[in-house]
């Protein structure tokens, strides 16, 4: 946690996971090759790789999270999403990661308009979930 009480964080699952990143780079080149083969067409291999790119992206690049005492967002590849912390009012801090929901209560809502930033996984990772709870404390008891 810097000075202003931000809190960054990067998540990179294509290096935490050996098995399931050669499972999706597997994937990335076996389907759109079957496609193309299927088709005897080279454009729609190309799109059906695009397609499955752009599905595990989150997968294969990483994630950066910010949270601080105004804003939360993230950055993945070209796209930023920002938006104030007002706007959440109930957060949950889960053994995965932090869910930021608009609702007040649990709402099958949920799912489809909130917010949930994965903690990285490993040893190696020098983020800890205790700056994120001190960072709320005060304002969610």
């Amino acid at each position: 946690m810097d000075k202003k009480g931000k809190i960054d964080w990067r998540v990179w699952p294509l290096l935490e996971d050996s098995r399931k990143a050669w499972l999706a780079v597997g994937a990335l080149i076996f389907f759109p090759a079957l496609f193309a083969w299927s088709t005897h067409s080279l454009g729609w291999g190309a799109l059906s790789f695009l397609l499955i790119l752009g599905s595990i992206s989150t997968f294969l690049f990483p994630t950066e999270y910010s949270v601080d005492s105004e804003w939360v967002g993230w950055r993945h590849l070209w796209l930023r999403y920002r938006k104030p912390r007002k706007d959440f009012p109930r957060v949950v801090i889960l053994e995965g990661g932090i869910f930021f929901s608009p609702f007040d209560r649990p709402s099958f809502l949920d799912r489809y308009r909130g917010l949930f930033f994965r903690f990285p996984r490993g040893k190696s990772s020098s983020f800890s979930p205790d700056a994120l709870l001190a960072l709320f404390r005060d304002k969610y008891p």
